[in-house]
């Protein structure tokens, strides 16, 4: 299977930019919905939404006999699944139902650094001078608006910020790892591989059922 082709940069760019916003957004709409429906039952509307969708948009980008994974990559796509999904959005709700939508959305700032950092210990990428003294000056400015009132040490908040925390090291290891991937298979498909991979293992057993079933002689 061949590379993909690397996109313009004004794509990049214009797609991180949307992506800065949606996700700023996200952090006030998830903590307004925690106070109506509890993590758990949240996280799961939300993925089972966003995984009929992701199996719809699958079924029309890609042609029948490609839906399912290529066999090669199916554990590191099981493995990004489990991090990504009830690892990092399980412990993200559950994090920010106890702490703050200001607290969170500080902690995820720190994901770029976190991501240098493994990239670096995994695979020995060492990012440049520029991007490590930007990442060092994030962390400083993360932690400095954090603590500016005094650190909250009550059992909720407290308890919500870590879990937020290792949250945010789960998506750090989603996003390394991940990389490979998306360059190799893309990345709707490796959203919806990741994302809705239990809809998607339904879906496929019901094909090949009703396959059986029309391949079978009739019975008389």
């Amino acid at each position: 299977m061949h590379v993909r082709a690397r996109p313009p940069a004004a794509a990049l760019y214009g797609a991180l930019l949307a992506h800065t916003l949606v996700s700023a957004a996200n952090y006030l709409f998830a903590k307004r919905a925690l106070m109506e429906i509890p993590a758990l039952p949240l996280g799961l509307l939300r993925f089972a939404g966003a995984s009929l969708l992701l199996v719809v948009l699958l079924r029309r980008v890609r042609p029948k006999g490609q839906r399912m994974p290529p066999r090669e990559w199916r554990k590191r796509l099981l493995f990004l699944s489990l991090v990504g999904v009830p690892v990092n959005q399980g412990l993200f709700l559950t994090g920010l139902q106890l702490s703050t939508a200001t607290h969170a959305a500080l902690l995820y700032t720190l994901t770029p650094v976190f991501v240098l950092l493994l990239a670096q210990a995994l695979h020995r990428e060492f990012p440049g001078l520029r991007t490590a003294l930007g990442a060092v000056l994030a962390l400083g400015g993360t932690v400095y608006v954090l603590l500016q009132r005094g650190p909250d040490l009550s059992g909720g908040p407290l308890i919500g910020d870590l879990l937020l925390f290792v949250a945010v090291i789960a998506w750090t290891v989603y996003t390394v790892e991940g990389r490979e991937v998306v360059g190799k298979l893309g990345a709707l498909p490796t959203i919806a591989w990741t994302i809705a991979g239990v809809l998607i293992a339904q879906w496929r057993a019901a094909d090949t059922a009703e396959e059986a079933l029309l391949e079978s002689p009739a019975k008389s």
